[in-house]
């Protein structure tokens, strides 16, 4: 193989490696809209409206609040005015079911909502101040997996499964707390950033991102041993009021629901830096932001792989005879 023939098997591989990774970062933001009661779809490289995902009422949701989605990249909504888990298709919205039928196991003011290690679905209850737990496949009630008011829990919001695969929960009264993620025992108050704080989320750095609802700010914690790093986006910064919840995108950056200006926020991830207004206010019509989700990164179709593969494919024989020829 001469010199020229392995350059351009190196554009061609490349050419492979842009096309592919340009497939696979495609997605979208889903945004939880409170005040219209539907789930409105953003693009999740521009922040574009892409229109309303699932309309209100869809499957009789009544008040969206959080979301999540399952291995397929269905979407999965908590629907806080009827304690259930509802489903819809992951590329149409339309509705495919309740995986959580309202009231199952005492669901109810269902809030956060998040994949354990072992597959199950589990369910932060609000005012009930406990996480249920439900099989992830068929919905089935497993049972209180943080009773009520274990370990001080009052009002259960945000959930996530941290690096050590516990489970933190926010609290609305103003704790960060940890719980045995095989067992569900309370471990301890793991940060207490007060000002309401809705949603836990692990940075790409292994360090606990808080938002203080009241308190305005989001604050970062070490993820090892819950020490206070102080603010990492500190209050007013790029308009920062209301924020609802939060996110770390596809692009390593964080994202903010603004609930009362109606808009999403990007901070640079690393620094805290203000990037702008990702989701500009009132765009498509949102309303009051309570959640936000970036949908799994797509995949491409499986009658699209051969034919990327073919295209590919002519490509390296037709570089391959011009390295044969006199200009090689």
């Amino acid at each position: 193989m001469n010199l020229c023939f392995r350059r351009s098997a190196l554009l061609a591989a490349f050419a492979w490696f842009s096309f592919g990774s340009s497939i696979l970062q495609a997605g979208s933001l889903m945004v939880t809209d409170y005040s219209n009661g539907d789930i409105k779809r953003y693009d999740a490289t521009t922040g574009a409206f892409q229109g309303v995902f699932v309309p209100s009422g869809s499957g009789g949701l009544g008040v969206p609040s959080y979301v999540t989605f399952d291995g397929a990249g269905n979407l999965l909504v908590s629907d806080f005015s009827n304690g259930a888990v509802r489903k819809y298709h992951a590329t149409t919205g339309a509705y495919m079911g309740d995986l959580v039928a309202p009231g199952t196991g005492g669901l109810a003011d269902a809030y956060g909502l998040v994949f354990g290690p072992s597959g199950d679905l589990y369910v932060a209850t609000g005012s009930g101040g406990t996480v249920k737990r439900f099989n992830g496949s068929t919905g089935a009630f497993v049972g209180d997996f943080v009773p009520a008011g274990a370990g001080g829990l009052s009002y259960a919001v945000g959930l996530t499964f941290g690096p050590d695969g516990h489970l933190y929960v926010g609290d609305n009264t103003g704790t960060v707390k940890r719980y045995d993620g095989s067992t569900g025992a309370p471990l301890g108050d793991f940060a207490t950033p007060g000002g309401t704080p809705h949603t836990p989320v692990f940075g790409p750095d292994g360090d606990l991102y808080v938002n203080r609802f009241y308190g305005h700010s989001i604050r970062r914690y070490d993820g090892a041993t819950g020490a206070d790093l102080g603010d990492f986006v500190p209050h007013g910064t790029g308009g920062l009021e209301w924020v609802n919840d939060i996110a770390f995108g596809l692009d390593g950056n964080l994202y903010t629901v603004e609930r009362y200006s109606h808009s999403i926020l990007r901070f640079d991830g690393t620094t805290g830096a203000f990037l702008g207004a990702f989701v500009a206010p009132g765009s498509g019509g949102l309303g009051e932001v309570i959640n936000l989700a970036f949908q799994p990164q797509a995949v491409p179709e499986p009658a699209t792989l051969p034919i990327v593969a073919v295209c590919v494919g002519a490509f390296l024989i037709r570089i391959a005879r011009r390295a044969s020829g006199p200009d090689a």
